[in-house]
């Protein structure tokens, strides 16, 4: 009977343990990231080994952490030295391990009030961090609103909007085509593209794997004169840079405006074009920002801010989506443009 092959972890011996790779990963690290530290014999592993940093100053039990891998780690490798380890953004193990939900995965006496209160390089103490990545109402409502479950000891705000997202792919993997989509099948006759009882989802992946026809340079043209910034013009069909072009010559539509007004845009005067880019924009600050939550004021603000400047109106934009929704999927800001409007609200 041939012998059981055994794992390139299992295989490791004093010298190939210490091996680094060019970004300074031990076999140590790949084996916390991986879950996989149960297959390193523990005669091999000593304290060295985990104190070990990599080009971004981690440790493997850095790695551990961010990964909920440290829960593998032998208890006797958990020391005030190995946790209080910092990478080059001056986080602790237990920082890391406060951002992604696995302190509970670290023995309770370990966790001092010395290791604690140890700042990072933007004076967070670890239960700072933990503060700051507590799921917000809004995501807890939608949870619930959704009939998911989750553990609260280890509930981030990260996890939240991975859970968030993932039930609301099953939902529309559920729910029925819609009318305008069917259409678009008709027209672009793509009939026999579609299975047996389809669901939304299954007709939005058909639908973005068709092959349309490119946009023109007439398109193109007319698109640069309006300051379009295309992240790749070879993702632009026809139909899809079309109704970018005529959102800027009309107005906002019943449903944008009573979006505009949502976000505290009462007045706003401007073509269906600009109303879609101060939605995206009001979007990517509600959601995008994970350190800290912003007023609806504040976006509205900032968001007027915005309005007053060039670079506003110079996005980049992505035609991957055929319908061209223009919102936080297919456009997109410099993050310190972004930053900029919102620190002249705040003076």
């Amino acid at each position: 009977m041939a012998k059981p092959r055994l794992s390139r972890f299992q295989k490791l011996d004093a010298i190939s343990i210490l091996k680094q790779t060019k970004t300074g990963d031990t076999p140590v690290h790949r084996a916390s990231k991986q879950g996989r530290l149960n297959e390193i014999s523990i005669g091999l592993l000593s304290i060295h080994h985990f104190l070990v940093p990599n080009s971004d100053g981690r440790t493997p039990l850095h790695l551990a952490a961010m990964n909920s891998n440290l829960d593998q780690v032998p208890c006797q490798f958990l020391t005030e030295e190995t946790l209080s380890a910092r990478d080059v953004y001056g986080s602790t193990v237990l920082h890391r391990a406060a951002e992604n939900g696995s302190l509970a995965q670290i023995p309770s006496d370990l966790l001092t009030e010395k290791l604690m209160s140890l700042r990072n390089k933007q004076h967070q103490t670890v239960s700072d961090v933990v503060e700051a990545n507590q799921p917000t109402e809004k995501q807890l409502a939608y949870l619930r609103d959704l009939s998911v479950s989750f553990d609260a000891k280890t509930f981030t705000k990260g996890l939240a909007s991975g859970l968030i997202d993932g039930a609301l792919r099953e939902q529309r993997s559920r729910e029925q085509p819609s009318p305008q989509q069917l259409a678009k099948i008709k027209r672009l006759q793509l009939e026999a593209e579609i299975p047996p009882n389809a669901s939304k989802q299954d007709v939005s992946d058909v639908l973005e794997a068709a092959v349309l026809p490119p946009a023109t340079d007439a398109q193109f043209r007319l698109a640069a004169e309006l300051g379009l910034n295309l992240d790749d013009a070879s993702d632009f069909t026809v139909g899809s840079l079309d109704n970018y072009l005529k959102l800027a010559e009309r107005p906002p539509s019943e449903a944008d405006t009573a979006a505009l007004c949502r976000v505290g845009l009462n007045s706003f005067k401007g073509t269906a074009l600009e109303a879609r880019l101060v939605l995206a924009l009001a979007a990517s600050y509600e959601f995008q920002d994970s350190h800290m939550e912003l007023e609806p004021a504040q976006i509205a603000q900032a968001c007027c801010v915005a309005l007053s400047d060039s670079a506003f109106y110079t996005p980049t934009i992505c035609g991957k989506d055929s319908d061209f929704r223009l919102d936080i999927e297919t456009i997109s800001w410099p993050k310190a443009k972004m930053a900029e409007w919102l620190q002249k609200v705040a003076r």
